[in-house]
């Protein structure tokens, strides 16, 4: 059985004897900065602000799902060698979340959702998360945790400060402007055809932002089992609600997507399954890096064209 509480005590251990080594050695020019991430959102932040400056390591592979993430020994050790290892928080990271979530004192381990105000939080009734993890479906939080990993990233490596600030300034550019073209696909939505059906309670700050109404099958977390019984009552309730579009997520198993469409045939509801949105990854770039950007055009292009065409 994998000991989380003696794994954890090694990290913290030798976290300390790198972060001691590299406070006690200097330069004067840029250098390399190792730093460990989770999921596709956070690294997706970290190369915007270190650029070639960075060498980053994950500890989920880009494109898969954090809610099932299961801890392994590599994992650790990546992780050790960091300078910082930067983790969602509000058990996003699935298996993971038993390492981290007792929390870091020693600045080593750092949480993106703990630079979140409460008042823009929204809670989570999911007995393992006090608030929903998927910040990120909301720009403007996204944009905190840009300027929260940036400090952070500047306080492990202040020699590279010059050339972090600068690519978050550009960054914070391209973040707003990609802020208000999504206002205006969001924006062209009539009010009475904001419904959002998706498998998993992924896109809340979305709906918050943009007054959708939302149906989901599994809570904030895809690790919630799929039965026969909440599989009939998403697709009937998504009925009742005049919906006739289910959006899949790029991680939704083929067997969930079969179960549906078989239910959705059985009761012969005029419901279209739509692949596919991203909740939890983000698409893949031409350098096999993930786009923050990219993901969440594609999200309200996708979402904006289908909702336009329904027909009340």
């Amino acid at each position: 059985m994998f000991d989380y509480k003696y794994v954890y005590k090694s990290i913290i251990c030798i976290a300390f004897f790198v972060l001691t080594i590299s406070c006690s050695t200097s330069s004067t020019t840029t250098k390399k900065h190792k730093i460990a991430v989770t999921n596709d959102i956070t690294k997706s932040i970290v190369i915007n602000i270190g650029g070639d400056f960075v060498d980053i390591a994950s500890t989920i592979a880009l494109g898969y799902d954090p809610h099932t993430y299961k801890t392994n020994e590599n994992d650790i050790i990546r992780i050790a060698g960091s300078s910082i290892f930067f983790y969602n928080g509000s058990f996003l990271e699935g298996q993971l979340a038993e390492l981290l979530y007792n929390g870091d004192r020693t600045g080593y381990l750092v949480s993106t959702m703990a630079s979140m105000p409460e008042k823009d939080l929204i809670k989570s009734d999911y007995k393992k998360a006090k608030y929903d993890p998927h910040f990120w479906h909301d720009t403007n939080l996204y944009i905190i945790a840009v300027n929260h990993i940036t400090n952070n990233m500047i306080d492990k490596a202040p020699i590279n400060e010059r050339l972090y600030a600068k690519n978050e300034d550009m960054y914070i550019t391209k973040l707003t402007k990609l802020t208000k073209d999504i206002d205006l696909l969001y924006k062209s939505i009539p009010n009475e055809k904001r419904k959002l059906a998706t498998i998993h309670k992924g896109f809340e700050y979305l709906a918050k932002k943009y007054n959708f109404e939302t149906v989901y099958l599994q809570d904030v977390t895809t690790a919630d089992l799929v039965t026969s019984e909440s599989l009939l009552d998403f697709v009937n309730s998504v009925n009742a609600k005049k919906i006739k579009h289910i959006f899949i997520e790029n991680t939704t198993s083929v067997e969930i997507k079969e179960k549906l469409r078989d239910v959705i045939n059985r009761l012969d509801f005029d419901i279209e399954l739509v692949e596919s949105i991203y909740s939890d990854t983000l698409i893949i770039d031409k350098y096999d890096n993930p786009d923050y950007n990219a993901t969440i055009l594609h999200n309200a292009n996708l979402i904006s064209s289908i909702l336009n065409k329904v027909e009340q």
